[in-house]
C-alpha cells in the first residue's frame, strides 16, 4: 500500500468525513461497547481520524490518556478543532518506536484493512499494549464491485485493471469475536464508487489517471444492481 497516496485522499476529503461516515461510526461505537471495563490510564487509537473514537473513549474512560494517530493531517485538523484539548498526532504506526512504551489498550476501527500487513500490526501491538481491540473490513467486502469491475472491462475488452483492495481474510484473525454485514444500493456503479471516493476510500493502484477509463465507466452504468456490501470483524485481545 502507497501510505502516501492514503493519506492523501483522506486527507481531501477530510471535511465530508464526519457527516458522510455513518458506517464507520456505528463500528467505532460497537467497538466501545465490546472493551472490557478496566481503569484504562494510557489508550492509543490507530488511524483516529478525525477523533471520532477518541472522544467516545474519553467519555467511557474518563481516568485515561488518550492519544489518537493519524497519517492523513487533514483529519488530524478537523480532529482537533472538535477537542482542542486532545491528543492527537501524525504518526505511521508501523514506524512508531514503542520499544520503552506500554498502552493499556490499543484500538483501531475501520482502519487496519488499509495496512500492507495485517498480521505484523497485530504483532506489533502484542509487545505494546495489554488489551487490543479492533475493528476492521474483510473479505469478501466490495466484492460485487470487484465483479462489476471485471464485468466492464470484458465488455470494453481493455486490460483489466484492480480498482478495490484487497482485504483481509477473516478466518486468519483468530481474536475474532462478532461480525456483521452493512449494505447500501446505489442507482449505479458509478454512483456506488463516488461515494467511496467522497470519504477518500478510493486507491489507485498504479498512480495513473485517470483512475477509471471513461469507457469503462459507460460500461459500469449499463450494470444493474448496484449495491456495496462490507463484512466488518470486531476483535478483542488481552496480552498479560
Amino acid at each position: 500500500m502507497d501510505v502516501n497516496q492514503i493519506a492523501r485522499h483522506f486527507s481531501s476529503r477530510a471535511h465530508e468525513y464526519d457527516h458522510l461516515a455513518v458506517m464507520q461510526k456505528d463500528i467505532a461505537d460497537r467497538l466501545v461497547k465490546m472493551i472490557p471495563a478496566k481503569d484504562y490510564l494510557t489508550i492509543l487509537e490507530i488511524g483516529c481520524g478525525t477523533g471520532y473514537l477518541c472522544r467516545q473513549l474519553k467519555k467511557h474512560f474518563p481516568s485515561a490518556f488518550v492519544t489518537g494517530i493519524d497519517i492523513a493531517p487533514g483529519m488530524l485538523r478537523l480532529a482537533r478543532k472538535a477537542d482542542p484539548e486532545g491528543n492527537y498526532l501524525c504518526r505511521d504506526f508501523m514506524k512508531m518506536d514503542l520499544t520503552h512504551k506500554r498502552y493499556d489498550l490499543i484500538v483501531s476501527a475501520s482502519t487496519l484493512q488499509w495496512l500492507e500487513n495485517t498480521g505484523q500490526v497485530i504483532e506489533k501491538c502484542q509487545s505494546s499494549c495489554v488489551v487490543l481491540a479492533y475493528a476492521l473490513f474483510v473479505s469478501p467486502s466490495l466484492e460485487a464491485m470487484r465483479q462489476a469491475f471485471v464485468r466492464a472491462y470484458k465488455m470494453t475488452r481493455l486490460p483489466y485493471r484492480e480498482h478495490v483492495i484487497k482485504f483481509p481474510d477473516p478466518e486468519q484473525l483468530k481474536t475474532v469475536i462478532q461480525s456483521a454485514q452493512y449494505r447500501k444500493d446505489y442507482s449505479s456503479w458509478r454512483d456506488a464508487f463516488k461515494a467511496i471516493k467522497a470519504i477518500g476510500g478510493n486507491y489507485t493502484f498504479d498512480n495513473k489517471r485517470p483512475y477509471i477509463n471513461r469507457t469503462v465507466l459507460a460500461a459500469l452504468d449499463s450494470l444493474p444492481g448496484a449495491r456495496l456490501e462490507w463484512k466488518v470483524a470486531w476483535a478483542l485481545k488481552d496480552f498479560p
